[in-house]
């Protein structure tokens, strides 16, 4: 039973490691992505729907705005709701780089460090599980 609970301890700390290293890469490449984009403005076009798996749907902002050397984009915004967050006519705050002008996204906050927030929630759930687990299913019992 003492290697089965040691087993579990294992791997738990295991995948706290896994999603540190998850997190310590999105955290990375979003400083990254921040330090080449310049805040820009779009207006939204549309909104697409998209069907979610257990039947419901989403509505997500179809956004138009223009690059540096003048052309004209379009971009969905990956974060959607029901009902929709924005109205065609709207006015869009977004994170371009000139560079990469594809990799336009929707400056919100789950747009922008959502992946950073969901690895480290679950690096620091795992890590606080290992610890209770440690603390409280290891300690020796008194017969």
């Amino acid at each position: 039973m003492r290697s089965i609970k040691i087993l579990i301890l294992i791997l738990m700390l295991i995948g706290s490691l896994w999603a540190g290293i998850w997190f310590s890469k999105e955290y990375s490449a979003t400083r990254t992505f921040l330090s080449a984009t310049k805040r820009i403005t779009g207006t939204v076009v549309g909104l697409e729907r998209k069907q979610m798996s257990r039947g419901g749907h989403t509505m997500h902002p179809v956004i138009e705005y223009s690059t540096s050397d003048g052309k004209t984009l379009r971009l969905t915004g990956q974060a959607g709701s029901y009902p929709p967050a924005y109205n065609v006519g709207d006015r869009v705050d977004l994170l371009y780089n000139p560079l990469m002008p594809e990799k336009t996204i929707v400056s919100e906050f789950g747009e922008v460090w959502g992946m950073t927030t969901l690895s480290g929630g679950l690096a620091l759930a795992l890590f606080v599980m290992a610890l209770s687990f440690f603390f409280l299913k290891m300690r020796p019992t008194s017969r």
